[in-house]
């Protein structure tokens, strides 16, 4: 069924609620105002037969005197006898009835005169009132429908503009929650930045332009609900590519960089770290001591890499760490290995360690498979370790891409 003929019927039904409540509240009116006129008339009787002297013997006079009374109003019904012993009846006057009247009619009064000897039972006609009644609940049927069909076209345009309206209240919600879920998302397109604040601004203009509490309801649930699944969402990336020890990223999101780093640059270097202590003081001081070790390490390498733009540095497994220098030569990256090798040796003097650990650097380019840069590393620290202090190593193999 199509929205104007939905408006359309719940009009139609709405009109018919009023009319009959009308028609209802004028049929109780009109039969309270029927029963205050039948008590009132018969005070009027009463003040008329006080006004006369009483004449038992004139019964001309009483004929006449009840057929007068038969002009003093509309009568429905009207019948005056005497009061002698037979109860003649003087006049006796009915007019045609309906059920509708007589449903509205009240019971006939009796009132008895005694100045005139009569004898008077009536009920006062209403059939002016009861037409003037049926009239106006016509002309109000009539104008109900003629009001349906000329304001159901307008409901229509007022129904569809109030679910745009609201329609774009919830789409102005969602994009504004959907915004600042995606704030972990930055750009560093100075365009796109500004497109998206005047979007933005575009938004609270349109904002609550129909206040609807119950949709606000709605949606600060919505904003909830989908603030928790964001919170969940971080904490599942957090257990998936963070390292709990060092907070660090993990071996998933330096495979996952490298690939970007390759597709985005032409050279760069790759570093792998090993601690060489680290099973001996899990062993001979306990695992915490070993975390704090690592905690130091990676402390260490991440002040190394500061001056270096796009460097990161990586938790690969229980000791090694591997950091990605994007646009660097290996010759470039051998300042950052000396600057990380002078840092063991210091942490290596207070600590009493016989080593802190040994580097291995090799340089990449966009087209290498990272499964060799590893093996090549790999090696870098063999050779590392059987060059006794020394800390860092660079292979210069022929498959080695050195710069």
């Amino acid at each position: 069924m199509s929205t104007y003929f939905k408006l359309l019927t719940k009009n139609f039904i709405f009109a018919i609620v009023f009319c009959s409540f009308f028609a209802l509240s004028g049929l109780f009116l009109l039969t309270k105002n029927a029963a205050v006129q039948q008590l009132e008339h018969q005070e009027i009787l009463l003040s008329i037969d006080n006004q006369h002297l009483k004449n038992k013997n004139s019964e001309n006079n009483t004929l006449a005197f009840s057929k007068s009374l038969t002009k003093l109003a509309h009568y429905h019904v009207i019948t005056i006898s005497d009061n002698s012993a037979n109860k003649n009846k003087l006049v006796n006057l009915q007019e045609s009835s309906s059920p509708l009247l007589e449903f509205i009619l009240p019971k006939a009064n009796q009132v008895t005169l005694p100045n005139y000897n009569v004898e008077i039972l009536y009920q006062l006609s209403i059939k002016d009132d009861l037409t003037q009644y049926v009239n106006t609940i016509i002309m109000l049927i009539v104008l109900s429908l003629f009001l349906i069909l000329l304001t159901t076209p307008m409901d229509v345009k007022r129904y569809k503009r109030l679910i745009d309206n609201i329609s774009q209240q919830i789409i102005d919600e969602l994009s504004d929650i959907i915004s600042k879920g995606d704030k972990s998302n930055k750009t560093s397109n100075n365009d796109e930045n500004i497109h998206h604040a005047q979007g933005k601004n575009n938004r609270r203009k349109k904002k609550n332009v129909i206040d609807l509490p119950e949709i606000q309801q709605q949606l600060l649930k919505l904003r909830t609900m989908i603030s928790d699944k964001e919170s969940d969402s971080i904490e599942l990336e957090k257990q998936a590519f963070i390292e709990p020890i060092t907070q660090l990223e993990n071996r998933n999101r330096f495979m996952q960089s490298f690939e970007n780093m390759q597709n985005k640059t032409e050279r760069g270097v790759l570093s792998i770290t090993r601690c060489s202590e680290l099973t001996t003081i899990n062993k001979t001081h306990g695992y915490q001591e070993g975390d704090k070790y690592v905690r130091y390490v990676a402390d260490l390498m991440q002040q190394a890499i500061s001056r270096y733009h796009g460097a990161h540095v990586f938790r690969l497994n229980s000791s090694d760490f591997a950091t990605l220098l994007p646009n660097v030569t290996l010759k470039n990256a051998e300042k950052f290995a000396i600057d990380l090798t002078n840092k063991f040796n210091e942490y290596q003097q207070f600590s009493e360690l016989n080593s802190i650990a040994y580097t291995s650097m090799v340089a990449f380019d966009n087209v290498q498979p990272l499964g060799d840069l590893l093996a090549l590393a790999d090696i870098g620290i063999s050779l590392a370790h059987t060059q006794g202090a020394v800390s860092y190593t660079h292979l210069t193999l022929p498959t080695t891409p050195y710069v």
